[in-house]
C-alpha cells in the first residue's frame, strides 16, 4: 500500500512539472535581427534597448554568426564586446 502511494505522488510530481514547463520558442538565426546593433557595433553609438532585445533574442546564433568569415569580426570587435556588456549579454567562446 505505501509503495502504491509512494509511485502516485511521484506521477502526480512528475506530471506537474511537466504541464508547468514553459514552451520552448524556435529561434530562427537570421542576422538581420541585429541591425539595430549596427551603428554601436560598426561606430560605436550609444546601445537603443532595442539593439539588447534583438541580441538577447538572437544570443543562441552568435557562435553560427562567429563562424562565418563575413560576421566573425564583428561578433568579437571591441565595440561588440561592449554592446554585449551594455546589453548584459555573455559572448560565447565558440
Amino acid at each position: 500500500m505505501k509503495t502504491k502511494a509512494v509511485t502516485l505522488l511521484s506521477l502526480y510530481v512528475l506530471l506537474c512539472f511537466t504541464l508547468q514547463s514553459p514552451c520552448v520558442k524556435a529561434i530562427t538565426c537570421d542576422i538581420s535581427q541585429l541591425s539595430p546593433c549596427v551603428g554601436p557595433i560598426m561606430y560605436g553609438s550609444a546601445t537603443p534597448s532595442a539593439c539588447c532585445s534583438s541580441l538577447k533574442m538572437q544570443q543562441p546564433c552568435l557562435c553560427q554568426y562567429a563562424r562565418n568569415p563575413l560576421y566573425a569580426g564583428y561578433v568579437y570587435g571591441s565595440n561588440s564586446r561592449r554592446v554585449a556588456s551594455d546589453c548584459h549579454v555573455s559572448l560565447p567562446r565558440c
